[in-house]
């Protein structure tokens, strides 16, 4: 069984839906990347343009404060960042290989309670994702991201620069 397969299934000429990339987040924790499904991260709000990604604050996400891991984090700032790329990459039909150079971090206060990624650079992957394909060139953006707690209190900003190259 080839999770490529299963992760890349029916490349659609259309964005895909915030229920196939809960799925296919599922799959990509349960089979390549552990850390994910171990947070347990839920996509909340989704669009071409806009991404919000709740990771919740239990045992497993929780360190010796009460508050959220260090590590929890930066996996829901990671796939915040990622799953546009990932989705165009979809929707486009290209092989896209996409990784993070280099990542800042600013902790605003101690999030107590669930946090919530969000990112709304859709649109700029998207014409990083084109530009790559142009020139066939590895290019960097980088991507700004917001973490509110439940309050909706800002409690970090992260800024991970994504560096893609479409694969011909």
């Amino acid at each position: 069984m080839n999770i490529y397969r299963y992760l890349s299934v029916m490349a659609t000429s259309s964005f895909p839906s915030r229920r196939r990339m809960q799925w296919k987040l599922f799959l990509l924790g349960l089979l390549k990347i552990p850390m994910i499904g171990y947070c347990r991260p839920r996509i909340v709000d989704w669009g071409p343009e806009r991404v919000r990604v709740r990771i919740p604050l239990r045992r497993r996400t929780r360190n010796h404060f009460k508050s959220m891991y260090f590590g929890a984090l930066m996996v829901g700032a990671d796939l915040t960042a990622g799953l546009h790329a990932y989705a165009y990459s979809l929707e486009k039909g290209w092989k896209v290989s996409f990784a993070f150079k280099s990542s800042s971090a600013e902790f605003l206060r101690r999030p107590d309670t669930n946090v919530t990624f969000e990112m709304a650079q859709g649109r700029e992957v998207e014409a990083l994702l084109e530009k790559s394909n142009a020139t066939g060139e590895r290019h960097h953006m980088g991507v700004p991201i917001a973490a509110y707690d439940e309050e909706g209190t800002r409690v970090a900003e992260f800024v991970l620069e994504l560096s893609v190259r479409v694969k011909k």
